[in-house]
């Protein structure tokens, strides 16, 4: 059924899936909208006919638990049996299955334990509490509920996250150094991390487990690795604007190396930690079977501490707030790390806990991984001697250096939450204004104020694609574009145009459309297949990082730009000699309207030393005066 699901019912322009929903609409007493009579005829006939189908059809009922199935939207047929399905358990049956917990959380979370709760640790408390019990029962990450605009502006933003984040190979391998995140000092230290590795079989075993695990197929399929991601996923499902859902749904599936690189990160590092740790519950007495689903409670609660998570449970109050949704978007590890930080130095400072694993903790995510993510995003490796054809450069080196440090910087005052990020806006606008400041009259402090603006990342990306897009075309492409117009290739080779790199940004910007992105990907696949980039560099944008990042050029753009200069410069010998004839002869048209010998001298002593622009003035005034 699954294979068949996807393909076209009988004659008709409708799928098997769409089929059976709208059997089980039909047999509901629904009216679905925009569906005519003779189609819906039609497809029931066909249905009845296909006694797979209605068994399948009448099965999914079972599965959802409810003896009806939910009620047609506007746009029903831009949906899916899976979407139904996830409306009915999100919207009708979550307060069923969940009416223990619900029953639970507000008999221990009373009046009288909220005021206690306050009196001990204050009104903030209390109401992120109250928060992370709405969100964790509503099973959305939403503040409450929002007008139509506000959804609007919200979808908007999380799917400018989506353009960034599509297909983005380099962050899918940056993601994998999470792996380290199930190493400890006790039972999975790194000598034990790596015997339980020697054992292949053990291990691949083990890491298929985790990999195929219900817990990581639901993080993979709801893209609960993040709140934006999270929220992209449902808008693919839920949209009633079939545009939007589209689009939406772009987006989703641009997460898929992401997604795969998220849960290989987790089965690698929870492999060795799931052996080694079900080895020390064995120790202790207890059956394989007991401890092995003892050490799987215990991976689970590491990975939704230190992976990424859009889990209503594990975000906090800022995150789900509206302003946070604008200001902590690509945050949620930061801010999980910096908890484990902060919780880490409180253990310390109460006497709780394993000192060097707490001291580890913050070494680990506050200077080491987050070291090495900075450096690896900024491309530092491309410095190394031999990578480039050209000989490293010390100035380069500085930049960069200092580029990663003030990375290192920003992600932590960024994942202690809002007020971080707003220090964090302020400390790289100054940055950037001295920068420009430094450039005197080529400052250019547009790029000043985008700093401002990346308080907000989507907002702050937005603005910059627009304004690069500008930049391409009017400043540091502009030659190439006149030359190349829309062309693809040079001299029978796939060499993209610059122009559409003005396209893909402003259709991004202003979109949603992801089209940068694919050019990106375009010119790196390009550019990896180029002999004469270097091996090293060939690698790097292969795996994802921008020309740019490793100094790999476009020589015929280059080239293109060299002659333009070049027949700019012959063009402005010819231009200044034409101007100087002019001058001079306008200047001698002037000198002749002079009345006598008199103001002649005038006229002499009055512009000595001046330019003849300068002389061509001084007569013009004189003689209208």
């Amino acid at each position: 059924m699954k294979r068949k699901l996807g393909k076209k019912i009988g004659d008709t322009k409708y799928t098997n899936d769409q089929a059976a929903r709208i059997y089980l609409y039909n047999k509901m007493g629904y009216e679905i909208p925009g569906l005519s009579k003779r189609d819906k005829a039609r497809i029931l006939e066909l249905v009845e006919e296909d006694s797979t189908l209605k068994e399948f059809a009448e099965g999914l009922v079972l599965i959802g638990k409810n003896s009806e199935w939910i009620k047609p939207s506007e746009f029903w047929d831009v949906g899916s049996i899976l979407k139904d399905l996830n409306d009915m358990t999100q919207n009708i049956s979550r307060k069923e299955y969940l009416a223990e917990f619900i029953e639970n959380v507000d008999n221990i979370f009373d009046s009288n334990t909220l005021n206690k709760l306050q009196a001990i640790y204050g009104t903030r408390y209390v109401t992120a509490l109250k928060d992370s019990i709405r969100r964790m029962k509503s099973g959305s990450n939403r503040p409450g509920s929002t007008g139509s605009t506000e959804s609007k502006w919200l979808n908007w933003v999380n799917n400018s996250v989506g353009t960034i984040m599509f297909f983005n190979r380099r962050s899918a391998l940056l993601q994998m150094l999470s792996f380290t995140n199930f190493i400890n000092w006790s039972d999975n230290n790194p000598l034990n991390a790596g015997l339980a590795f020697a054992n292949q079989p053990l291990y691949w075993k083990t890491w298929v487990k985790i990999f195929n695990s219900d817990k990581l197929k639901q993080r993979r399929g709801g893209l609960r690795s993040d709140v934006q991601e999270q929220e992209i996923a449902n808008q693919a499902k839920n949209s009633k604007d079939k545009a939007s859902a589209i689009t939406a749904y772009l987006l989703k599936i641009g997460f898929t190396p992401t997604q795969i690189a998220d849960s290989m990160a987790i089965a690698s590092g929870g492999a060795t930690f799931l052996i080694n740790r079900t080895k020390t519950y064995v120790k202790q007495g207890l059956s394989k079977a007991d401890a092995e689903a003892k050490a799987f409670e215990d991976f689970t609660k590491i990975s939704d501490e230190t992976q990424q998570s859009g889990d209503p449970m594990l975000i906090s109050s800022q995150q789900s707030s509206h302003l946070g949704r604008l200001i902590l978007a690509f945050q949620n590890t930061p801010m999980q790390y910096t908890r484990l930080i902060k919780k880490a130095g409180q253990d310390i400072i109460n006497r709780r806990g394993d000192f060097k694993t707490n001291v580890s903790k913050i070494l680990y995510y506050g200077f080491i991984q987050n070291m090495i993510f900075s450096a690896l995003s900024n491309g530092l490796f491309a410095l190394i001697p031999g990578f480039d054809d050209e000989e490293p450069d010390e100035d380069a080196l500085d930049k960069k250096s200092m580029r990663i440090l003030h990375s290192m910087m920003d992600t932590i005052l960024r994942g202690s939450g809002l007020s971080g990020a707003v220090v964090t806006a302020l400390k790289n606008s100054i940055r950037k204004y001295n920068y420009e400041k430094d450039k005197g009259y080529n400052a250019d402090h547009f790029n000043t104020m985008i700093e401002l603006l990346n308080v907000s990342p989507p907002i702050g990306s937005k603005v910059r694609k627009i304004y690069s897009a500008i930049q391409t075309k009017d400043v540091y492409e502009k030659d190439v574009i006149a030359e190349r117009g829309f062309d693809l290739t040079i001299d029978g080779k796939f060499n993209i145009s610059p122009t559409y790199d003005v396209i893909g940004g402003l259709t991004s910007a202003f979109l949603n459309l992801p089209l940068d992105r694919l050019i990106i990907e375009l010119r790196g696949i390009t550019e990896a297949f180029d002999e004469r980039n270097t091996t090293w560099q060939r690698i790097a944008v292969g795996l994802g990082w921008r020309t740019w990042d490793v100094n790999a050029k476009n020589e015929e753009h280059d080239l293109i730009k060299i002659e333009a200069k070049k027949e700019r410069k012959v063009q402005g010998k010819i231009k200044a000699k034409e101007t100087r004839e002019n001058n001079k002869k306008e200047e001698a048209r002037l000198r002749k309207q002079l009345k006598d010998y008199k103001e002649y001298q005038e006229y002499k002593a009055e512009t000595k030393g001046m330019s003849v622009t300068n002389r061509i003035e001084w007569l013009k005034k004189f003689l209208n005066e």
